[in-house]
């Protein structure tokens, strides 16, 4: 691993292997995965796969292909009803910086970077942040599955400096072919509002790019924000799932927010968003791939040379893309009929199932000392159910 990147970067090479020997030992993830996949490894097993992938070029591939995808494909035939992708003929020849909505705090890149591999035999690079390591072998999982990791806590010094970093591992990893996924946003967008974080585009531009000339000179070339933001091939994808199974602890969430202003989730409550988010039904899931941005960067780069009007303008970009790809589901067609009063938009079946849903949603919700506040609640999962819909609307008017 590269010194320079030791506190971020995926585990590869011997990191890989001895990241997957600590696993392997973890009394904590064993028990974990064999209450969640029925699955043990016997020191037989651990010293086979260990062995294995010291012998192969790609131990990842042989991790994949032994524990990573089973466990998923186990968990898409019994919480899902199929996972779709499409679009695939937008994937640039040169790799990808896939940027999706995001739903689901592990499922959306671990689906999609599923797909990809399965279908086009790419494998992409997958932004976690930090604060979802509550243990240290949940970091050595996400770090052995090809994440890397995007840190959110520290002084503001300390902010700016991991962005600087991150940037550069990214460039880095991109001038070498490889793709990457990251949401649009830091954290879900819990309203189901999906808007692209101009501070996300920001971070991903701040490292200069160098091409080398044919002397061995460094040289760079087109370092204003819309040509570092080209190098990157950003290819916006929407994710929808067609039930959110994390839809009442969200909901939960934004009362508690909005109730006490100091109120932060704990390390626990993320790890109860990833549990449910994992092994709850969801009905099907559509990821759809739209075409890279760059073409369209050009004619942002032709009506403006103001830095942040070009953030601004790329972040909206990014949203259209993805607002004109989402598969709506049942639950998404009936909650804009109830956002909006206008009941043509779904039929009659619809919205009396997504009430009865809902209704039934709301009673998994625990507030302390009783206070549920029953219409704020209603109206948070109709919200978040919604948008998707009517934000398509927009586009499509």
């Amino acid at each position: 691993m590269n010194t320079d990147y030791e506190e971020i970067a995926v585990y590869e090479g011997d990191d890989l292997i001895a990241a997957v020997k600590r696993l392997a030992e973890n009394e904590e993830f064993t028990v974990w995965l064999k209450k969640h996949s029925g699955k043990t490894i016997s020191p037989f097993q651990k010293t086979l796969l260990l062995t294995t992938m010291r012998m192969s070029k790609d131990p990842l591939r042989v991790l994949d292909n032994k524990i990573v995808f089973p466990f998923l494909e186990a968990l898409i035939r019994k919480t899902t009803d199929g996972v779709y992708l499409s679009g695939g003929e937008n994937i640039p020849s040169a790799g990808a910086f896939f940027m999706s909505n995001h739903r689901d705090i592990i499922l959306d890149a671990a689906l999609l970077s599923y797909e990809l591999k399965t279908s086009y035999d790419i494998r992409p690079y997958l932004g976690v942040g930090n604060n979802l390591f509550a243990a240290e072998w949940i970091e050595d999982l996400m770090r052995v599955c090809k994440c890397f990791t995007v840190i959110r806590n520290g002084a503001p010094k300390e902010v700016m400096a991991h962005a600087e970093l991150l940037s550069r591992y990214i460039s880095a990893k991109r001038s070498e072919g490889g793709s990457f996924w990251l949401a649009q946003r830091e954290g879900r967008a819990k309203d189901g509002n999906d808007r692209t974080q101009p501070a996300v585009l920001k971070m991903l531009t701040l490292a200069k790019s160098a091409n080398t000339s044919a002397g061995g000179a460094q040289e760079t070339i087109g370092d204003d924000f819309i040509s570092r933001l080209k190098r990157l091939n950003i290819t916006p994808v929407a994710i929808t799932y067609d039930i959110d199974p994390c839809d009442y602890l969200k909901a939960r969430e934004m009362q508690l927010k909005r109730d006490d202003i100091t109120w932060h989730k704990t390390p626990e409550d993320d790890m109860l968003n990833m549990k449910t988010g994992l092994f709850t039904p969801k009905g099907q899931v559509h990821l759809v791939i739209t075409p890279c941005i760059n073409d369209e960067l050009d004619y942002i780069a032709a009506e403006t040379d103001v830095r942040n009007e070009q953030i601004r303008r790329a972040a909206e970009l990014i949203d259209r893309h993805i607002h004109s790809a989402y598969y709506l589901s049942p639950f998404n067609r009936a909650a804009a009929a109830l956002a909006t009063g206008n009941r043509d938009l779904a039929n009659d079946d619809e919205i009396h199932s997504f009430e009865h849903y809902i209704t039934r949603q709301i009673n998994r919700i625990e507030i302390p000392d009783g206070g549920r506040d029953i219409p704020f609640l209603r109206n948070c999962l109709i919200t978040m159910y919604a948008n998707p819909a009517l934000n398509k609307r927009v586009f499509e008017k």
